[in-house]
């Protein structure tokens, strides 16, 4: 073997190992990119939880309301028959319904 071909190798296994340092910066590169990538959804992921949970407790629920009113709302035409206060105030006067009314 000559004198060149042995040149050419170790220059060729020098720019191998200078390469093996370089994957192994991408590689770094890569694994720190991947690190914020999961930092930042795991984050968005507590935010939006968060926020869901502060909007559920901030909002009414129209729901609840509804069934707490159910029973109003089972007599309504009931109520709206009535028409006015004056006949309830008759009523809660009339001896009837009342036991101390003269």
């Amino acid at each position: 073997a000559n004198e060149d071909l042995t040149a050419k190798t170790l220059t060729s296994i020098e720019g191998l190992n200078d390469h093996g340092g370089r994957i192994e910066e991408v590689a770094a590169q890569v694994s720190g990119m991947a690190i914020r990538l999961v930092a930042c959804m795991a984050t968005c992921l507590l935010l939006l939880g968060l926020g869901y949970s502060a909007t559920r407790w901030v909002w009414p629920d129209p729901s609840a309301r509804l069934i707490k009113d159910l029973p109003i709302a089972d007599h309504l035409e009931e109520y709206r028959a009535v028409g006015s206060f004056d006949f309830l105030k008759v009523l809660d006067n009339s001896p009837l319904f009342n036991e101390d009314a003269p």
